[in-house]
């Protein structure tokens, strides 16, 4: 699963004047995940969005075995995560990190 393409998730209106997207930059490209930063304005107004994609911990935009792994360390005590990959990494949004998120987040990167 990969959201390389975010500009298709956003909709500017009249209203939305413009955005701006806070990227990583890796691989002479640029990827939207986890802790990248969404900006619209609306005129002279101003808000800033954080990115969040359920099971991509590590914020590279794909959910795959790394992020797994990071889920199951961080139930079993060995991995602290920032806020961002915490939320993450409550893939079911229970507010809880378990197995059920375990489970989930694998299931996506085995379909």
């Amino acid at each position: 699963y990969n959201l390389s393409n975010i500009y298709s998730l956003i909709t500017v209106t009249d209203e939305k004047s413009h955005f701006a997207l806070g990227s990583q930059y890796t691989g002479n490209k640029h990827i939207w995940g986890t802790g990248s930063t969404i900006t619209i304005y609306e005129g002279e107004s101003r808000t800033d969005y954080t990115l969040i994609i359920n099971g991509d911990i590590n914020g590279d935009s794909v959910i795959d075995v790394l992020d797994v792994s990071y889920i199951e360390k961080t139930m079993n005590g060995n991995c602290e995560l920032n806020v961002n990959s915490t939320v993450a990494a409550d893939v079911n949004g229970d507010n809880q990190i378990t197995v059920a998120d375990y489970q989930k987040a694998l299931n996506t990167v085995l379909a």
